[in-house]
């Protein structure tokens, strides 16, 4: 528990007070969103793993989802696609259980079928690119495998190509 105290529990803090007044509009600034998002879902899952109880993902997936939706795919995230792909996978294992559920599987086997990733296996390979740590994710992982691969086979069948 002192770790969270002392370490994560600030800089989950500072990364909260760094959102922007407004709803981001222009490349770099939706870029920065999406993946202080992402960093705040991954800082909370750990949060909870490590026993702190009463922390809640609910509103961030909601905002991931709404940002990613409307305005991430409209930037140029060719240079930043792994990290797209990281923020969303993490928005996905966070959304178990939630309405959001649906739309962060299929968002993210269609981003890493776009990508030219072709497995689960290629998929955990580049989100563990960025910040992850191994077996923290595990069980949301084992929920989410079976309907990804399906999603991306659909993909393949339906010759979805980039």
């Amino acid at each position: 528990m002192k770790f969270i105290v002392f370490w994560i529990d600030p800089i989950v803090h500072s990364i909260l007070g760094q959102g922007p007044d407004t709803q981001p509009s222009d490349g770099p600034s939706v870029v920065q969103e999406t993946a202080r998002i992402g960093l705040i879902l991954f800082l909370f899952k750990l949060r909870r793993v490590c026993g702190q109880l009463g922390v809640s993902t609910i509103f961030f997936v909601k905002k991931l989802r709404t940002l990613a939706s409307t305005l991430a795919w409209k930037t140029l995230w060719n240079r930043s696609e792994p990290l797209l792909l990281w923020v969303i996978f993490v928005g996905m294992l966070e959304s178990f259980g939630t309405e959001d559920e649906g739309w962060y599987v299929e968002t993210t086997a269609m981003a890493a079928h776009w990508m030219g990733i072709k497995s689960w296996n290629d998929t955990l390979e580049t989100v563990k690119q960025f910040p992850w740590i191994d077996g923290l994710f595990d069980d949301a992982c084992d929920r989410f495998n079976k309907r990804f691969l399906d999603i991306m086979l659909n993909l393949e069948k339906a010759v979805i190509s980039p």
